[in-house]
């Protein structure tokens, strides 16, 4: 009768010892499983913040990229406003030039109306007294000659 109960107890034994080293294999996978997740999760984390710093500093290109772009069309811009302003400025000294120009050649040819006027009148005084000779020297005057 020993022997049964030895055997039983042996059982229970290799049983309680199986149930323990099964106990610490399972922990022990469970902590390296929980390691590895652990390790991945970082590399995912580090990976994605990788990514994230990559694409910020794509769009912070494109963006610096089209503010340049930009700028250089505003300057451009400008500059063709300043030839424009420039331009207008020369056509308009230019034209106050012109009318300065015509206002003298205005009165120029004013002052030399009023001198053939005077010549004019001159001339037609002078002409008056020729034909009052003639006709006091004709003893007649021109509508009877």
């Amino acid at each position: 009768m020993l022997i049964p109960i030895i055997v039983i107890v042996s059982a229970a034994a290799g049983i309680g010892i199986y149930i323990l080293i099964r106990n610490v294999v399972l922990r022990k996978k469970g902590s390296e499983i929980i390691r590895t997740a652990e390790l991945e999760g970082e590399n995912i984390k580090k990976e994605k913040i990788f990514q994230a710093k990559e694409k910020f500093l794509q769009l912070k290109s494109e963006h610096e990229a089209f503010i340049n772009e930009k700028n250089n069309q505003l300057h451009q811009l400008e500059t063709k406003v300043k030839q424009k302003e420039m331009s207008i400025g020369q056509q308009s000294n230019e034209l106050a030039r012109k009318i300065k120009e015509n206002d003298q050649i205005k009165e120029n040819l004013k002052n030399q109306l009023e001198l053939l006027n005077k010549k004019k009148e001159e001339y037609e005084q002078l002409h008056n007294e020729a034909i009052h000779k003639i006709e006091e020297v004709a003893g007649m005057t021109a509508q009877a000659a």
